[in-house]
């Protein structure tokens, strides 16, 4: 079985990406999910360079990432810019590595990207949202409401750069009592 990578619209093969990091970093090693090896772009800072290996490529996701200079790739960019090859010496790199022409996908202007959805876990009881102006104002009189908001004022909850954008608390939680 073949198995590609994804870069931009078209597809490069797994094993030439392999074969070009074996060439390219230094000292590579195998793992199970992973190639590791030196980076050949910031040279582990100089002195560290075949000591230390910072340079990891994760087939499975389709990136490279150093950790000594910070940077993360796709495989397309990190091959072209240690090879200085342009694009079309690339595609004929891989044709001449693979023996057939590399292949390119249709992408669907018309078409949504995927929009993931997440659906909130059931609530004990009868929940209030806090960060609902509505909701404290039906439930305003309830004793267990005027604590947490109370509490939620003196911490600075509503007003912290990083607030949730809802913040529970059950009126009827007799396991928890809130």
């Amino acid at each position: 079985m073949v198995s590609y990578s994804m870069s931009g619209n078209f597809k490069i093969p797994q094993s030439y990406i392999i074969s070009k990091f074996f060439s390219y970093a230094g000292k590579p090693t195998q793992s199970r999910n992973y190639l590791n090896g030196s980076c050949p772009i910031c040279k582990e800072g100089g002195n560290s360079w075949l000591k230390k290996k910072r340079l990891f490529y994760f087939p499975n996701d389709e990136y490279l990432y150093c950790h000594n200079c910070q940077t993360s790739w796709t495989p397309y960019h990190w091959i072209k810019i240690l090879s200085g090859m342009s694009f079309k010496e690339i595609m004929q790199d891989i044709k001449d590595y693979t023996g057939h022409d590399v292949t390119f996908e249709q992408i669907s202007l018309d078409s949504k990207p995927d929009e993931k959805s997440f659906e909130l876990p059931a609530l004990p009881g009868e929940c209030v949202n806090l960060m609902d102006d509505v909701q404290v104002k039906y439930y305003e009189n309830y004793y267990v409401v005027k604590i947490a908001m109370d509490y939620c004022k003196k911490r600075r909850l509503f007003t912290a750069i990083n607030h949730p954008k809802a913040i529970y608390v059950c009126v009827q939680d007799n396991f928890h009592r809130n």
